[in-house]
């Protein structure tokens, strides 16, 4: 397994608790399984990987959503992604978009 990978399931219940908390109206349950998983992939970056910067993360998670995702993958992502708050995405890094939210 990556290292990436064992991040995620040695962080998960953090990782998971950020991603239901910025994704109203919708539980991990709910969630298609490649969404969930990309979503858990990019938040273990996004906090355990400060040299990425938060824009480069987001469009990584994209670029995968659309590529492995259902058609709706990639905004599905990006929705719930600009939900995040400046703290959580490591102020200065988010993209202008997700600012004003």
């Amino acid at each position: 397994m990556s290292a990436i990978g064992e991040g995620v399931c040695q962080n998960l219940g953090q990782i998971d608790r950020l991603v239901e908390d910025n994704s109203e109206n919708w539980t991990l349950k709910r969630m298609a399984v490649v969404d969930r998983n990309i979503l858990r992939l990019a938040t273990f970056e996004l906090l355990h990987c400060p040299d990425i910067p938060f824009k480069a993360i987001l469009n990584e998670a994209i670029e995968l959503a659309k590529k492995y995702g259902a058609d709706d993958s990639g905004a599905f992502i990006n929705g719930i992604w600009i939900r995040f708050t400046p703290s959580q995405r490591r102020a200065g890094n988010s993209p202008k978009r997700a600012r004003s939210l």
